[in-house]
């Protein structure tokens, strides 16, 4: 009986119905935790990245400045 191809078939929907109610149950608690007004994962990954720009900024910035430093300092 397991190793008939309809065994087969059954685990495969089986699997593919339980990959899509996680993915549903993920989308919905995302939308809950928006509508609380709660940061979720997405606005986390998202200022993450907004974070990381404006450290690169900064850091661009800072070998300026020392640049800067160092050429006043050599004169």
């Amino acid at each position: 009986m397991v190793a008939g191809e309809g065994f087969a078939e059954l685990l495969v929907n089986l699997t593919e119905n339980v990959v899509a109610m996680s993915r549903i149950s993920a989308d919905f608690w995302d939308l809950a935790v928006r509508n609380l007004r709660l940061a979720g994962r997405a606005d986390i990954d998202r200022l993450a990245g907004q974070l990381e720009r404006h450290e690169d900024k900064l850091e661009l910035v800072l070998q300026a400045v020392e640049r800067g430093h160092d050429e006043l300092a050599g004169r």
